[in-house]
């Protein structure tokens, strides 16, 4: 079985039409990029929906937690 682990910078587009750009590692989204979603089905407008930090194939937000 041969697998395409993508390393380095590239482009995917789903069947769906939404996209990705931007750095992979090991098959995975890893690094700086921005990710579209389209609107009107695979043929129609995209619409970006973030733009930043991956990690594992996951949106890396950070967060910060307020006790008092």
């Amino acid at each position: 079985i041969f697998v395409l682990l993508r390393p380095g910078y590239g482009e995917q587009i789903w069947p769906s039409g939404n996209k990705y750009e931007g750095e992979w590692a090991n098959g995975m989204r890893h690094g700086r990029g921005t990710l579209w979603v389209s609107t009107g089905g695979p043929n129609g407008p995209l619409r970006k929906v973030y733009t930043g930090n991956w990690a594992y194939d996951m949106k890396e937000v950070k967060a910060c937690l307020l006790i008092s």
